[in-house]
């Protein structure tokens, strides 16, 4: 294996077997419906088009577009809904006004950006899709990388270390030939009921990086490739029964590990089970 992003690499540090399931095996639930994510995703391509195109209709459209499929599903807790998610951007327009951010586009080809990258030195290739990459001189002197992220939960986020970012960072770099060493993070926070009053709702952090904390990057990121790979050749991928309930909730693979009746988890797998390849960057899959 020699094309990895962040998503496999992250699933692997939390679980070698989960990851298996998942990116080799290529398992997902047949009644999965992760309606955060997917408004989150959705929210993402209105703002993808905002900044391409700074059209508000435009904006709109993308959001209610990509979230369609899922606006059926209740949220129990009243977070998410179509509406909500139109209210999210119309507030967000009137508090970041493109005229007045502290950055500039680069055009419309750097937003939703797919990259596929070489590590140097290595046979790897680090592949992904960030949400843009910027003109920030008046914050970074250059240079950076603009990362959308939706949340109920304000406080998860750790700008450093953080693989995800260091990760944008090195493949802009390797893209433009450019120094690449901040990023913004563009906090979207719907966990309050009354959005317009909620001072936690949109907030920015900016993080920065040294060249020898890219290099720091690269070093991990090569090493726990290496790691997968390994697995690979012995045929065994082990199991982290420390993160069988992370994000609180069930591993969607914990009653596969349950079993050692290769019979019993095949059933198991055609009953229960879909198979849909990891494709964040089409044109960088593996062959």
């Amino acid at each position: 294996m020699l094309h990895f992003d962040h998503t496999i690499l992250s699933l692997y540090r939390l679980c070698p077997q989960r990851m298996k399931r998942r990116m080799i095996d290529h398992l997902v639930p047949l009644q999965e419906q992760n309606l955060p994510a997917s408004f989150g995703l959705a929210l993402h391509e209105g703002f993808a088009q905002w900044y391409k195109t700074g059209d508000a209709i435009l904006c709109d459209k993308a959001f209610v577009e990509a979230f369609m499929p899922f606006a059926n599903i209740i949220d129990t807790r009243g977070l998410i809904s179509l509406s909500r998610g139109l209210e999210i951007l119309y507030l967000y327009r009137l508090h970041y006004p493109i005229a007045n951010e502290p950055f500039k586009s680069l055009g419309e080809e750097m937003f939703e950006i797919g990259f596929l990258v070489e590590i140097e030195g290595t046979p790897y290739c680090y592949f992904g899709r960030m949400d843009g990459a910027v003109n920030a001189e008046m914050i970074f002197n250059g240079l950076a990388v603009l990362e959308h992220k939706t949340t109920s939960s304000y406080g998860y986020l750790i700008p450093q270390p953080n693989h995800q970012i260091d990760g944008y960072l090195y493949a802009l770099q390797q893209m433009l030939s450019e120094p690449v060493l901040g990023c913004i993070l563009n906090i979207i926070n719907y966990q309050a009921k009354d959005l317009a009053k909620s001072k936690n709702t949109f907030t920015r952090q900016l993080t920065c990086r040294t060249k020898e904390h890219i290099e720091d990057w690269k070093k991990d990121t090569v090493i726990w490739m290496e790691k997968v790979n390994e697995d690979i050749k012995r045929k065994h991928f082990p199991k982290n029964t420390n993160s069988c309930r992370a994000f609180n909730r069930n591993c969607p693979y914990i009653d596969l590990c349950r079993n050692t009746d290769e019979d019993v988890i095949q059933d198991m797998i055609k009953t229960y089970f879909k198979e849909s390849i990891w494709s964040p960057y089409p044109e960088a899959r593996e062959e």
